[in-house]
């Protein structure tokens, strides 16, 4: 037996109802602008991904291009004859280095034999003479420093006088700088040999003050002072005039009485140093 449609029981019509409050909780106009909203999103998306669609092929035409060019047989063979040539000039000037600094080398060990086999007694006095352990003999010049008359006066009662930077400016005495810009003066004008009294210059030799005297290589000297230099006369000679310690000298000389001379000579005599013998030797050549 059916029930008709207005004779429904309460329990039908409650499914019933609750059917229609789901299928339509939206109202049609709520409805029309969410269905809208999705379609904008859409299209939305695909205008950011066109872009980037666009650039990618862009992209992938450059790289493809590029490569037909990479592969191109004339272009890659011009580079490699380009390369080939670059690469032969540096070998052929790398081999040229080689051939030069070979020379050098066999002219260092010929050098090295022959020094070798040399006499020992005559590479000794070769290398005495080379480090002032032999007296010289020869042409150059003579060089005279002296304190003023009333300095020297004054040296056997005074004491406390000092020379160098600490002393007085206008006390009449040759200072320890004095002399060792002069002999500064001769070696690098080409002196062979300088010596300053009777102590011979080295590469070791010390020119300092020491309350009155002057130290040379711990000689105490006295004035007068003498300077004597072996090599060309005219050149040390003119080396010495025109420097700035023989002008000061002149200045003091018309000021307190220093007294400077320089004179050249056919032939002095250069003592030989005292040699003191090294702590530590190594031999230089094997």
């Amino acid at each position: 037996m059916s029930e008709s449609a207005g004779a429904r029981s309460p329990a039908a019509r409650r499914r019933t109802l609750v059917h229609d409050i789901a299928r339509d909780a939206l109202e049609p106009v709520y409805a029309a602008v969410g269905t809208s909203a999705s379609l904008g999103a859409g299209r939305r998306g695909l205008v950011r991904l066109t872009p980037l669609v666009l650039v990618g092929l862009l992209a992938a035409t450059a790289g493809y291009h590029q490569s037909e060019r990479d592969l191109d047989p004339s272009r890659t063979r011009a580079a490699l004859v380009a390369d080939v040539h670059r690469y032969t000039a540096a070998n052929r000037t790398l081999a040229g280095r080689v051939a030069d600094l070979r020379e050098l080398t066999d002219g260092d060990t010929t050098r090295r034999d022959g020094a070798r086999d040399a006499d020992p007694a005559a590479r000794l006095e070769q290398l005495r003479s080379a480090v002032g352990g032999t007296a010289l003999r020869g042409p150059g010049v003579r060089i005279g420093l002296s304190d003023s008359v009333t300095a020297m006066a004054r040296a056997g009662t005074d004491a406390s006088g000092k020379r160098g930077y600490g002393a007085q400016a206008d006390d009449g005495r040759v200072h320890d700088h004095e002399v060792a810009e002069v002999v500064n003066v001769l070696w690098a004008a080409g002196a062979e040999a300088v010596a300053v009294g009777d102590v011979r210059i080295t590469s070791t030799t010390a020119i300092r003050a020491a309350g009155q005297a002057i130290l040379v290589g711990f000689h105490p000297l006295a004035s007068p002072y003498e300077v004597t230099a072996i090599g060309p006369g005219a050149t040390l000679s003119g080396a010495v005039e025109n420097s700035a310690v023989w002008r000061r000298l002149a200045d003091r000389h018309t000021a307190v009485g220093v007294s400077s001379t320089l004179l050249q000579q056919g032939e002095v005599t250069v003592p030989a140093a005292t040699l003191t013998l090294p702590m530590v030797a190594r031999e230089l050549i094997p």
